[in-house]
């Protein structure tokens, strides 16, 4: 079976499943989470890192959660790329002219001399 021939000359703009915005979460709710982790860690009289390294380690916890827990503290964690915002600066080229002067007394002179006659 042979493939039919691509006639469409390559990938074109905007083509394909639109890009998902990154997620953001606010300070405030990484702060809360964070806290209460570090709170539940001093229960068990151990340090977040110990319990959150345990939890994964554990092997009676399941792969799928592990990999869950894992995926959701290093989405809210890790530092998102950063956008940028394009501004639309006019890129015509720009002609500059020079400023006005007065003209000359003898100019003035002649010209009104030519209006006159």
């Amino acid at each position: 079976m042979t493939r039919k021939k691509e006639n469409r000359g390559g990938p074109r703009k905007g083509a394909g499943r639109p890009k998902k915005e990154p997620k953001e979460y606010s300070d405030e709710f990484k702060n809360t989470l964070f806290n209460a982790l570090r709170r539940k860690a001093r229960k068990m009289k151990k340090n977040f890192g110990d319990v959150f390294a345990e939890l994964l380690y554990d092997r009676k916890t399941q792969d799928t959660t592990k990999a869950g827990l894992f995926k959701i503290l290093g989405e809210i964690s890790v530092i998102k790329e950063s956008r940028r915002t394009v501004t639309n600066e006019d890129k015509r080229p720009v002609i500059l002219l020079p400023g006005l002067q007065r003209k000359p007394e003898e100019i003035v002179e002649k010209e009104h001399e030519f209006n006159q006659n």
